[in-house]
Formats: C-alpha cells, structure tokens, sequence
C-alpha cells in the first residue's frame, strides 16, 4: 500500500471513531496547508475587485460632473465651500472660547509673580504659559524620601493635570511630568 493510501485510511477509520489523528506532523502539516490555500483562493482577486470598484466610483463622478452644466457646477463649489467654513467657523469658535478660559486661569496664576516673570509668561505661546507658571511659582515642597522641606515645582491640582493631558495628551512629557509631581507629592504627604 501506498503511503498516501495509508494516511487516508488512518484518518477514515479515526474520524468515524469522531477523531482525526494524524501520524505524523507532516500530514497534518499538508492536511493544513491544503485548508490554507483553499482560504487563500477564495479572497485572491480581493485587491483588484476593490480597486476597480474605486475606478467604478471615479468614472461616476467624472461622468456626473460632465453632465453638469457650469453654473451647476460653481453652485456645487460653491455650496462645498459654504459647508467647509461652517465647520471650521465651529471649531474657531470652541477654540477662541478655550483660549478665553485659559487666558483667566493663567491671569489668576500670574497674581503673585513679579513683572518680569509676567512679561516672560506672556512672550510664550498660550499652550506653554501655564507650564511656565507652575515652574516659576515653584514653592517649598515637602521632599518624599527625607522629609524635608526643599525648592520645588508647586503640584498642580487634579484640574489642571486634566487640563494638561487633554491639552497634550496623557502621554505627553507635560502630563507624565504633572502625574509624577502629584504622585511624589501623595508619597510625601
């Protein structure tokens, strides 16, 4: 007999049994390739349907724009550019409101810096301002591991580490800097 006559008999006889035992790892290692390329045949022409559906779409679009008169096209323009400054004249509102906001809390910080300071604050970008009053209001800070009283950055509350992550993100070097400032405070205390 055959090895291939073998290994199918083998398996015929085990699966009626309801299990499938191979006896080597080769047949099961072609009884898996087979299965893989069957997969792989299946969704081959996956690239090409797709790009001829892209090709599909544009010749649409190209075909509907030459039907268009040219009025009706400045009209469509027209009304696509309307629709872009609606939404950036959403976002330029939030944002002149959260440069609002963060103009006060930095004004309300700034109270008890000098003029200098304030005039070295206010050279900076609104994003860094705060950053920059935190360091230069730095106070005495309890030290976590001697328990004396050193010169250090003043802990930020938990609101403005919130403002800060979503200002920067919650792994920026801005965040991760407040986040260790107000843990080693917590260890300190």
């Amino acid at each position: 007999m055959s090895e291939e006559t073998k290994t199918e008999t083998t398996q015929t006889e085990e699966t009626k049994s309801g299990k499938v035992v191979f006896e080597s790892q080769e047949d099961f290692d072609a009884v898996l390739t087979r299965r893989l390329a069957k997969e792989r045949e299946k969704y081959k022409d996956y690239d090409s349907l797709k790009s001829d559906l892209d090709k599909l779409i544009q010749e649409k679009k190209e075909r509907e724009n030459e039907e268009l008169s040219e009025v009706e096209k400045l009209k469509k323009q027209l009304e696509e550019k309307d629709n872009q400054i609606a939404d950036l004249k959403i976002h330029k509102d939030w944002r002149d409101g959260w440069e609002r906001r963060e103009a006060e809390k930095i004004d309300k910080a700034m109270a008890d810096l000098s003029d200098e300071d304030k005039e070295l604050v206010n050279d900076l970008p609104l994003e860094k301002r705060m950053i920059m009053v935190n360091k230069l209001k730095s106070e005495d800070v309890k030290h976590p591991q001697t328990g004396k009283f050193v010169k250090g950055e003043r802990v930020p509350t938990t609101e403005e580490y919130m403002g800060i992550r979503a200002q920067y993100g919650p792994q920026s070097p801005e965040a991760v800097h407040a986040r260790n400032l107000i843990n080693e405070h917590r260890k300190g205390a």
